[in-house]
């Protein structure tokens, strides 16, 4: 892990972040007093059931994962977060740690915000909690919409729903398709559905066949998809 310090527009910044667009130039303005600058290398762990931290994490670019560590060993894969999305526990869980880890999973760039700073934001600007309670809204109904995916339907099913679902969170318009993130494998695919990685490349064979797909490289192109408003 390094810590970065660097100069660069930091309100351009932040309002091409989701979660703090819609924030004042004051309330970002005290923001970049207080956000660090910290890079992570693939493979580093942020957070887990032996692994405490008590920052806000914003990810800049890059990837980190959401993983649930089942008793059996098997873990599953809850989030997959990329550009302008936000994890971390500033504040202690009565629960404890829990059973979740965030990993990093390709070189990451992150502003980092400690408990005590972001206490102190808080305090002068109460309408960003506001913003965190949307992004735990989101992120719980999305976690409650992956363990439903994970007991409803068959397969090929939750794979179909899961592709739909990427391609409306993260995919890019080509033309004739949505294409899918490259950096989602299909080892990571088959986490979020509880599948093997074995399945997700049958499965795949089997969409290119049926036109649902296409390949292009090593990109996926989901061909029809209502994305999200």
């Amino acid at each position: 892990m390094k810590t970065v310090k660097q100069s660069i527009d930091f309100q351009t910044l932040i309002r091409k972040l989701s979660p703090f667009r819609t924030l004042s130039d004051e309330g970002i303005r005290d923001l970049e007093q207080r956000f660090t600058y910290r890079r992570f290398a693939a493979g580093t762990m942020i957070l887990g059931p032996s692994k405490k931290s008590d920052e806000l994490y914003l990810i800049r670019n890059g990837r980190a994962h959401v993983v649930l560590n089942d008793v059996t060993g098997q873990d599953i894969l809850l989030h997959s977060l990329g550009s302008g999305e936000i994890f971390g526990k500033p504040l202690p869980s009565e629960r404890g740690q829990g059973t979740t880890s965030v990993i990093i999973t390709e070189e990451t760039n992150t502003l980092v915000l400690g408990k005590n700073e972001l206490a102190a934001h808080l305090v002068r600007f109460p309408e960003t909690s506001m913003i965190f309670l949307r992004v735990m809204a989101d992120r719980l109904e999305e976690t409650y919409e992956n363990l439903a995916c994970l007991s409803l339907g068959d397969v090929t099913s939750r794979f179909h729903r899961l592709l739909t679902k990427l391609a409306q969170r993260e995919g890019m318009n080509v033309g004739d398709g949505i294409m899918l993130p490259k950096s989602i494998t299909q080892t990571d695919m088959a986490k979020m559905i509880g599948a093997r990685r074995e399945t997700i490349s049958r499965l795949i064979s089997q969409f290119v066949s049926q036109g649902v797909v296409k390949r292009r490289g090593r990109a996926l192109i989901l061909a029809e998809v209502k994305m999200a408003g």
